[in-house]
């Protein structure tokens, strides 16, 4: 573990909490289905890595086939499927259930690093797993049970996709630095949920131009979560990036609370609590290396 891959994944998780806010504003004042903005958004995110994929290109080019085809399935499913589900799973339940079930990314993170790249996570820090999951609970769903139904079941599908692409993503760094890695995923996902997109509806983007183009914010805000992100896994390793990174409901809520005049109930402030105090309980618990030994 560094010390610099744990800041960058503290700044994903302050970037990505900051998107989950601009998001909401964003599809209030526009008038474009979430699809279509999550496509646009996208598109943005994709553009802005467009620069560093022509100017480092030979050495994408001169990587191995293996990594070619893991920056490829990146790009197709972290950036691109990824996002179909999100959008087909949020339509069929609640934003609570939704906010939790994504959260637990960080967990299939763990599980697939483990699996994949021999990550261990250490007996004396399962306790830290342990609060940090009651505290998600309490701070996304509340003391009320989870009631499962068909949209859990595909955000699950979701957390788990994410989980294994923030695994794979570390195959391509051995070959490629991780900022690198980011954009080409994101650049690939937005040529590849672009043709979705038109394939389902050629008119659906007709109405970007109309209203606030929050989309360009949420664009910005998406490629500095991804290149973060993927910094914090090549720097720390893929699971104590994902425990850094799940504090993001913590900033999304206090942005809900000062931007959109969201409530603030004793659950959550003692969720809030816990997340941060799991996250630093497991931190102070880890002395391996990112590859676990």
């Amino acid at each position: 573990m560094t010390h610099r891959g744990v800041w960058y994944g503290v700044l994903a998780a302050l970037v990505f909490g900051a998107s989950l806010v601009v998001n909401k504003v964003g599809l209030l004042r526009q008038d474009l289905d979430p699809l279509a903005y999550t496509v646009l958004t996208t598109a943005v995110a994709g553009i802005l890595s467009l620069p560093l994929v022509i100017r480092r290109f030979p050495a994408i080019r001169a990587c191995s086939r293996r990594c070619h085809l893991n920056v490829l399935f990146l790009g197709v499913t972290a950036s691109g499927i990824s996002y179909i589900l999100l959008f087909w799973g949020q339509s069929l339940t609640a934003a609570t259930n939704a906010g939790f079930l994504l959260s637990l990314t960080a967990f299939f993170t763990i599980l697939f690093a483990a699996l994949l790249l021999g990550e261990r996570i250490r007996r004396r820090q399962l306790p830290a797993i342990a609060v940090l999951a009651a505290g998600l609970y309490l701070l996304l769903v509340g003391a009320q049970a989870l009631r499962v139904n068909t949209g859990d079941l595909i955000l699950l599908a979701t957390a788990a996709l994410w989980g294994l692409t923030n695994a794979v993503s570390r195959f391509p760094m051995r070959e490629l630095a991780g900022h690198l890695v980011a954009s080409a995923r994101l650049v690939i996902g937005a040529v590849f949920l672009l043709g979705v997109l038109l394939a389902r509806d050629p008119g659906a983007l007709a109405a970007a131009g109309r209203g606030e183009p929050w989309f360009l914010v949420s664009g910005l805000l998406m490629w500095a979560t991804v290149v973060f992100l993927y910094k914090a896994i090549e720097e720390a390793g893929a699971s104590i990036a994902s425990i850094v990174v799940v504090t993001f409901p913590v900033v999304s809520t206090l942005g809900s609370v000062l931007f959109l005049h969201e409530g603030l109930s004793v659950e959550r402030l003692l969720g809030g609590g816990l997340i941060l105090f799991g996250v630093y309980w497991f931190l102070t618990r880890q002395s391996c290396s990112p590859s676990g030994v």
